[in-house]
């Protein structure tokens, strides 16, 4: 059932996609100017800010007063430095939906802090039952229900510790305050920031290595659980065509009873530039070309390095992984032909080797590859 409800859904992304591309594109390409600049450099953020602020002021929209702190500081200028991301810009956009409840519950007398409370035993009723992402879901909830004021996301910059946890630092119209941490931490040694469950930092998909500004997925990431197929690509490059730019290569293959897939991509992904190798799976009984994601069994050893003007722009180690990358903050704009992608895979046995060689054969007109043992290294 959840397999057809995806497949349902990409479907309709699909029908989605060719009705209205070319309404979406002109669209976006009048909201968000990611065009370059003579220089090849990002256009300035500042232009976005100044369309946005039209929009707001004419819908009578009140921004959240959202704001990384602390280490973040020094995060965000470099994030800055090196891409012209100007992070608060970003953030400081955010409508403030809180805003008219709060207006409601001031005007009928209603307590902010009730909901919250009662959201609060709720989640250490459920964390007893050993449910504990449940908990800390009912207890966010029971801070939304409040209508915060404020909220703060920071790295406290006094802590000696090396590695030290993101909190969230609420605050609330009667003026009562509140902490919350994530489970995500910053390790300053090893310039990371990443989650404890291995699902990115904040659990959103990625972990962010602060000293080259990239981003790079963990292996339990949300994503894991929608497989992939063709209809994704055809989707995002469709829909948004001025966020995408990247060119793709499939390897179809056959190893151990399943038909397999080795997907790898370069390329300009919204504000980031870089690549991905993924590996999927499916049964010979699925007839359709709808891949899972491999499993924790499947994984294999693989490292990617990305290379541009000369440079690295995205260097991530041999690991074990099913869907290995690297996103750079960058200001440069690199076209898919301007980056060299080059992936090492450690298979399995010499079975699953030789059937990827055999599909690296077929496609030697844009990769080539070397074999090392059970090692293989393509560039694209």
């Amino acid at each position: 059932m959840k397999k057809l409800l995806l497949l349902c859904v990409s479907l309709f992304v699909l029908m989605a996609a060719f009705c209205f591309q070319a309404s979406a594109r002109d669209l976006i390409r009048d909201i968000v100017p990611f065009d370059e600049l003579p220089s090849g450099e990002r256009i300035d953020y500042k232009i976005l800010q100044e369309k946005v602020d039209k929009v707001y002021d004419a819908l009578g929209v009140k921004t959240f007063d959202l704001r990384f702190t602390g280490e973040f500081e020094e995060i965000k200028n470099k994030v800055y430095e090196d891409s012209n991301f100007d992070v608060d810009l970003f953030i400081g956009n955010i409508p403030d939906v809180f805003a008219v409840k709060r207006d409601v519950q001031d005007a009928l007398g209603i307590d902010h802090n009730a909901s919250k409370e009662r959201l609060f035993e709720l989640a250490e009723v459920i964390r007893a039952t050993g449910n504990p992402t449940l908990a800390t879901v009912t207890r966010f909830i029971g801070l939304l229900s409040a209508s915060p004021t404020s909220m703060q996301i920071t790295v406290d910059s006094d802590d000696p510790s090396t590695v030290r946890p993101i909190q969230a630092r609420y605050e609330f119209a009667d003026g009562t305050k509140y902490t919350a941490e994530f489970g995500s931490y910053y390790d300053k040694e090893q310039h990371l920031m990443y989650s404890e469950k291995d699902n990115g930092v904040i659990g959103i998909g990625y972990n962010l290595d602060t000293a080259n500004s990239t981003l790079i997925t963990p292996r339990n990431v949300w994503m894991r659980n929608f497989g992939f197929c063709r209809a994704y690509d055809v989707a995002a490059n469709y829909l948004l065509p001025t966020c995408y730019d990247y060119d793709t290569v499939r390897l179809f293959y056959e190893y151990d009873g399943q038909d397999r897939m080795l997907q790898m991509w370069k390329g300009t992904y919204f504000i980031t530039t870089g690549a991905e190798v993924g590996l999927y799976d499916k049964p010979k009984t699925r007839l359709i070309r709808f891949y899972d994601c491999a499993s924790d069994d499947e994984m294999l050893d693989m490292e990617l390095v990305v290379t541009a003007d000369g440079r690295d722009i995205v260097n991530t180690p041999m690991q074990k992984h099913w869907w290995i990358n690297g996103f750079a903050l960058s200001k440069k704009y690199y076209t898919p032909d301007e980056m060299l992608l080059r992936c090492t895979v450690v298979c399995k046995d010499e079975a699953m080797r030789d059937a990827i060689v055999e599909q690296l054969e077929k496609n030697t007109d844009v990769l080539t590859y070397t074999v090392d043992g059970l090692s293989i290294t393509f560039t694209w």
